[in-house]
């Protein structure tokens, strides 16, 4: 039997095996799964439960008129002042997957939700739009389509003591200010817990946040109190200048996965002893400071710094994010020895930053292993980084850096370069690799001494390449049958957030 004969069985006895193992894992898993009128009964069980309620269609009140004809109706009661404000209670609505369910526009009166359960929106459970003094309280809001609270332009409202789970977002706030997030309990929301946009003042106090890709977003916000919130496989995320960034108070009393945040600003030679028990650490506009032997999995963004200088990262396990290590501004920063591994986009990920030094890290089985855009005069060496869905290093608008003694294998492509010009390639070892290097756009890059190896093919398949594709679609498909509560496990490339871009943010 000649070597391609063996070669071809060989690959038809693992291809076979993986079929079959495929198929057993997805037999167990539907039998185990509730089907979905079991997860109905569950629901209305879960309705019933609440009190003996009113079924009701959905509300629209634009103006202090309609919350009179509401009252009039026999809808809610009060009278729309501080001491007896409008009451809509013990309602429950279905938004049949049509429209939002609640929907309040130009409003000033003081009014109260509350212990009303509403679900299955095509857009908003509630949505607040130019609307002061309302107070949210005791209400579950569940599946809906978009966000399960929104705030537009909204001022001086309450979210209070509610139950948030399963809609593409929990609660967010778009330029609305002075508004107060406490208490609430937000679950398995698809994308964010609590966010809030371009909004100025707002507390976020004593809320649990647990298995949401996000747990807190702040984004472009001033001045936000951040304390005593518990984050479960999930963390915060923040997004700004630095004045925005430093006007924030997050202290240590915010929990991830059983261990404190640290939210560092303006500090110097910050050490160990600062990051006791650490499970998610941000630095903003700090120097000259040291973060070590920290497991900080599960947390959105393990360890991200911005606008820092002469900082060391080392010795760091990141794994299980949204990215395992990120820099955003920052110069002459130091990664060493950390291990970013099965993060959703990159393992170490570095946007505007230069100067900077990745050496001896591992990063498998992420979207990209180490990506740059838009830095330059970097030393990668020395790395690590096997498995990634896409490649092993990315440079994307990103010039005069040097990449060598890496190993990039069994990536889609071992190192990409996309609009980067004069970077050194130089000594790494690039094998198994669907492609071995590629640029576009680019020039002036030198590629040199790399050991793209040889592998065997079938019908012109790269045999690495194919078992390893057939694998992660397998495992891809196994677990979108059955739904982890590590969100980031889930594919995002569908998100149709509306202000904001990848790389405008990095929405995730």
């Amino acid at each position: 039997m000649d070597t391609n004969t063996k070669i071809k069985l060989i690959s038809i006895v693992i291809l076979g095996s993986i079929f079959i193992l495929s198929v057993v894992a997805f037999t167990n898993i539907n039998y185990n799964a509730p089907s979905n009128l079991e997860q109905e009964y569950e629901t209305i069980l879960y309705i019933e439960d609440l009190k003996i309620s009113k079924i009701s269609e959905r509300i629209f009140i634009n103006g202090t008129s309609d919350w009179v004809d509401l009252k009039n109706e026999g809808n809610c009661t009060g009278q729309g002042t501080y001491s007896d404000p409008y009451v809509i209670k013990d309602l429950v609505i279905n938004g049949f997957y049509i429209g939002t369910c609640i929907w309040i526009e130009n409003s000033d009166v003081y009014f109260k939700i509350e212990n009303c359960t509403v679900y299955n929106a095509e857009n908003y459970g509630i949505y607040l739009n130019n609307v002061s003094n309302g107070h949210l309280v005791n209400n579950t809001f569940s599946s809906n389509i978009a966000e399960g609270i929104s705030l537009y332009r909204s001022h001086n409202n309450t979210i209070l003591e509610t139950n948030i789970n399963n809609n593409y977002e929990g609660i967010r706030l778009y330029d609305s200010n002075n508004n107060n997030i406490s208490g609430n309990h937000l679950t398995n929301n698809y994308a964010v817990g609590i966010g809030n946009s371009n909004s100025n003042n707002t507390i976020v106090i004593g809320n649990t946040v647990d298995y949401n890709s996000i747990g807190i977003d702040l984004w472009k916000s001033n001045n936000t109190l951040v304390s005593g919130n518990i984050m479960n496989e999930c963390g915060l995320r923040i997004f700004g200048n630095i004045e925005l960034l430093s006007s924030n108070n997050i202290d240590t009393t915010n929990i991830v996965n059983g261990k404190q945040l640290y939210y560092y600003t303006n500090e110097i030679g910050l050490k160990s002893n600062n990051f006791t028990n650490g499970g998610q650490v941000i630095l903003v506009n700090c120097n000259d400071s040291s973060i070590s032997d920290l497991d900080v999995s599960l947390s959105t963004r393990g360890i991200s710094l911005y606008y820092c200088n002469k900082n060391n990262i080392s010795g760091n396990i990141a794994n299980n994010n949204i990215y395992g290590i990120s820099l955003e501004y920052c110069n002459n920063i130091t990664i060493s020895g950390n291990i970013a591994n099965d993060n959703f986009w990159n393992g170490i990920d570095l946007v505007g930053s230069n100067n900077n030094a990745i050496t001896g890290n591992r990063v498998d089985r992420n979207s990209v292993g180490i990506g740059l855009w838009t830095s330059n005069n970097t030393l990668v060496t020395g790395n690590i980084g096997s498995n990634n869905l896409y490649y092993g290093i990315w440079l994307d608008m990103s010039n005069n850096n040097t990449i060598t003694g890496n190993t990039a294998s069994s990536n889609t492509i071992g190192i990409l370069l996309e609009r980067s010009n004069n970077n050194e390639i130089t000594g790494n070892t690039l094998i198994g690799n669907n492609e071995c290097f590629s640029e576009f756009d680019s020039e002036g890059n030198n590629f040199d001494n790399n050991n793209c190896g040889e592998t065997s093919v079938i019908n012109g398949y790269d045999l690495v390449y194919l078992l390893g594709t057939t694998c992660f679609v397998s495992i891809a498909f196994l677990k979108r049958i059955k739904k982890p509560k590590n969100r980031k496990n889930l594919l995002f490339r569908d998100l149709t957030s509306s202000f904001i871009t990848e790389k405008d943010y990095n929405y995730f």
